[in-house]
């Protein structure tokens, strides 16, 4: 376990069973640091308000679809959507048939965050990937995995969109990225730094190998306090079968 500024869900939205991807500190700004070659649809957040910042503003038709989709399965967050304190983003989506949505609630305390996948056509379906994860495969119509950077790019991807709140998930290339509690008057400045270097050769960006039938991508993230290798296997299809091991 590291000397890690921790991630926190809302309670309320716990008793919900709504699963969020909550990614900011309670109480204290955090440091969002951007890592330069790791790229996924969500990224790093606005440290104020929570809003994902990359992407665009949605569209009116994007957000009428994902409030259709949302009304029948979670009405509290549907009519979050139409609230002055939310913002809703599109990000960009490597699923030709679906969009990415990244939606923020200025709460009374801390932001509140979902990402949904919406569908462009038909009847809209709403799927929050934290909370339905086996729903990956219906993502994938019109998917091919053409190289190593496509595979770094969805396996990213699936990283960022399976992962709840409860584990404040995040990539981390270097020790850099790596949201370090702060250092107060020195107290815990050996512990930092003697944490820093131990876990300096662990780290690395994402990067992918080829394997039968597509590539293996590895990448490390924070689980919370905890870093973690995920060995995630990618096929040419886009369906991913993910390893984790815990390094420290």
């Amino acid at each position: 376990m590291l000397p890690i500024q921790p991630s926190a869900a809302a309670a309320p939205m716990q008793r919900r069973r709504v699963l969020q991807r909550v990614l900011l500190a309670v109480g204290a700004a955090p440091v969002l640091i951007g890592c330069s070659t790791i790229t996924g649809p969500i990224g790093p957040l606005d440290p104020q308000s929570g809003s994902a910042t990359h992407g665009r503003a949605a569209s009116e038709d994007e957000l009428d679809r994902l409030r259709e989709g949302l009304v029948a399965q979670d009405s509290y967050t549907a009519e979050l959507l139409d609230r002055t304190e939310t913002t809703v983003r599109t990000l960009e989506s490597p699923f030709p048939q679906w969009s990415v949505m990244h939606v923020s609630h200025r709460g009374d305390t801390h932001p509140l965050l979902w990402t949904f996948v919406v569908n462009r056509s038909g009847d809209p379906r709403v799927i929050n990937l934290a909370a339905e994860p086996q729903a990956w495969d219906e993502l994938l119509e019109g998917v091919q995995v053409a190289g190593s950077s496509d595979a770094v790019r969805l396996g990213v991807t699936h990283l960022e969109l399976t992962h709840d709140a409860q584990e404040g998930v995040y990539l981390v290339g270097g020790v850099d990225d790596v949201h370090w509690l702060p250092i107060e008057n020195g107290r815990n400045k050996d512990s930092v730094t003697n944490d820093r270097e131990r876990v300096r050769g662990l780290l690395h960006e994402p990067r992918s190998e080829s394997a039968e039938d597509g590539w293996t991508v590895s990448l490390t993230a924070m689980h919370q306090t905890s870093l973690v290798a995920h060995r995630t296997r990618v096929a040419r299809d886009g369906q991913i079968v993910d390893r984790e091991e815990a390094l420290a």
